[in-house]
């Protein structure tokens, strides 16, 4: 493994790499945008919300999502057009659950600039969302009409309906935890398993059948999402106690009172005060919750060991997740590698 590793470069390797096949995405989406009626600024909205208004690539994000389905559909043989438009049917999805979570969370601010909902009002924002749910998938069938099967077309609706259900039901479980005190480490990993785990790896999935990859290689890949999915979430959440995560300051999810895998390992630590202390500031209203009490919580984390601990189980995930890589071609297994050294360090 180590050697098929070191044999093969990977999109996933460095910036540049991975800004240019995010670059072709981005060229897709675009002339996907640019047929779209211009009723009431929706495609200034849908420009806006996928960064495509701005030359910043910070604006856009890492597209990780998209990438990862194009070079899966590129590494089984797969269409090199047909990849690139599913890819951007799967950024849809993804733009539109953080529009709606941005909403449900009230973040303003959304890498390093004001969020859809801040920047066009909370009706055009949930509109968006729904918009971009159907364009999805209406690419998605539209993939017929360019020579993709119509029972694997199907295949992948039916994947990504699955997908909408799982991540709404993992948002459904982050919002109900956020009032309890009593969050176990299991229903932590059972609500980012559905919200951040399923559709971290749907897109791979649906690129390796639309290019013709047999049962084994997408079990495989089922199997890396099942762990890179929690370690990806686990390292959100560590971004966002330390860097921001593109957001005016650090710790908003303490400001809206997320359960995080660093919260609930640090409330198992705490004495009786101290988890009441906890859990007060985070059950405050965001409003009312200052840097101070920020601050207050990241000391007691540090205090607690919590976020060493949290960093050492995305660690763990990470390294389990190569292990299952065993049934799939050896240069998407230096991609998924790659992939996983890039979540380790990444900062944004």
């Amino acid at each position: 493994m180590q050697n098929v590793m070191l044999k093969y470069s990977s999109v996933f390797d460095s910036v540049e790499s991975l800004d240019s096949e995010a670059t072709e995405v981005d060229l897709t989406l675009t002339a996907m945008i640019e047929q779209w009626p211009d009723i009431h600024g929706i495609k200034d909205v849908g420009f806006y919300a996928f960064g495509l208004d701005s030359p910043s690539r910070r604006a856009r994000g890492k597209r990780l999502r998209s990438v990862l389905c194009s070079v899966v559909n590129q590494r089984v043989g797969g269409d090199r057009a047909l990849g690139l438009r599913l890819a951007a049917a799967w950024e849809m999805f993804h733009q539109l659950a953080i529009v709606h979570d941005d909403i449900e969370d009230g973040d303003e601010y959304r890498r390093g600039r004001p969020s859809v909902w801040k920047r066009f009002g909370v009706p055009q924002a949930i509109n968006i969302g729904d918009y971009l749910y159907s364009t999805a998938i209406r690419e998605t069938l539209d993939l017929r009409r360019r020579g993709a099967p119509s029972d694997v077309v199907l295949e992948i609706l039916d994947l990504m309906a699955e997908t909408a259900v799982r991540t709404a039901e993992g948002q459904a479980l982050d919002l109900s935890m956020r009032q309890r005190r009593d969050v176990s480490v299991e229903d932590y990993f059972s609500c980012v398993r559905r919200k951040t785990g399923d559709y971290l790896i749907a897109p791979a999935v649906s690129a390796a059948r639309i290019g013709g990859a047999g049962p084994r290689v997408i079990e495989s890949l089922r199997q890396f999402g099942d762990l890179v999915g929690p370690a990806f979430q686990i390292g959100d959440d560590l971004i966002d106690l330390t860097l921001g995560k593109g957001r005016d300051r650090v710790g908003s999810d303490i400001r809206e009172g997320k359960r995080s895998l660093v919260v609930i390992l640090a409330s198992q630590r705490c004495s009786e005060n101290e988890r009441a202390r906890l859990f007060d500031v985070l059950d405050a209203p965001r409003e009312s919750t200052t840097d101070a009490m920020v601050s207050e919580l990241l000391d007691l984390f540090e205090d607690k060991n919590a976020i060493q601990s949290s960093q050492a189980e995305l660690d763990r995930l990470l390294a389990s997740s190569i292990v299952v890589l065993r049934e799939i071609p050896d240069q998407l297994t230096a991609d998924l590698a790659a992939l996983a050294r890039l979540l380790r360090r990444r900062s944004v």
